[in-house]
């Protein structure tokens, strides 16, 4: 006799300020897209990188990456898994190079959620030298 196949997880819902996160990835606009942290919120964009303190210093972090790319899909969520104030999400990002190569990356976000529903803390888990590898002017042999 085989084990019982456990029964599917109930999708979690995406809170709202997650959501709007993923969400303002894809407007192009870094003050869309920094809108659902805190004011005081601290973002690890990735984990090992100095953190940026403050919805301030997150906002122009989103302003020096969306120049990179010639069109910047932003990032959309795959899984969410949460408990509490804490949610995971395992999200796939896309763009393109200024001379027109596909970008590709994928990870996992990590957020903490004030009592307002704010981002207060998030923690990006993705490969950056990869990312940056790919956004790399090609060298002519």
């Amino acid at each position: 006799m085989s084990a019982p196949t456990p029964a599917p997880t109930p999708a979690l819902a995406v809170p709202a300020s997650v959501a709007a996160f993923f969400d303002g990835s894809r407007s192009g606009d870094p003050d869309v897209w920094a809108a659902p942290f805190a004011p005081d919120a601290e973002y690890h964009d990735p984990v090992g990188s100095p953190v940026l303190a403050g919805r301030a210093a997150i906002r122009e972090q989103f302003a020096a990456v969306l120049p990179l790319f010639s069109r910047f899909d932003g990032i959309r969520p795959d899984r969410v898994h949460g408990t509490g104030d804490e949610v995971a999400v395992t999200w796939r990002g896309s763009g393109e190079t200024p001379d027109g190569r596909p970008v590709a990356w994928e990870g996992v976000n990590v957020f903490t959620l004030g009592a307002d529903g704010l981002i207060a803390h998030c923690r990006a888990y993705f490969d950056l030298a990869s990312v940056l590898a790919q956004l790399a002017p090609e060298v002519a042999e």
